[in-house]
């Protein structure tokens, strides 16, 4: 049985902090986008932080997702972080060469994105 997708959303200091779990395919890469590029297209979010630290398969189409929420955080000059990536979920982004284009990070405990950028 696929495990079931989940979405948290917190804001500090104008950054959103996006946390999925589960799956992200097709059936929830829409609203994954959908959820990003909103929150980047207003004045007052200063950028967003994908955590997928409980995220257990990615695939193209959430990796699309991914790509454009990038994309619409460099045209709006704000951060996008994509942070935590786990096993499968790194392997996949280390070898499509996104990694880095995401900003691909690890959190520290105790330690804020902001000091990151």
């Amino acid at each position: 049985m696929p495990s079931i997708f989940t979405l948290a959303e917190s804001v500090s200091q104008g950054v959103v902090y996006l946390t999925l779990g589960g799956e992200i395919d097709l059936s929830v890469s829409d609203t994954i986008r959908t959820v990003i590029t909103g929150h980047l297209s207003t004045d007052a979010t200063a950028g967003v932080v994908v955590d997928l630290d409980r995220v257990t398969f990615l695939d193209s189409s959430g990796i699309s997702a991914l790509v454009k929420g990038r994309n619409v955080a460099d045209q709006h000059g704000v951060l996008f972080r994509v942070v935590n990536a786990r096993d499968k979920v790194l392997e996949v982004l280390e070898l499509t060469g996104l990694s880095e284009h995401l900003g691909l990070d690890e959190i520290p405990a105790g330690r804020d994105v902001a000091e990151m950028s």
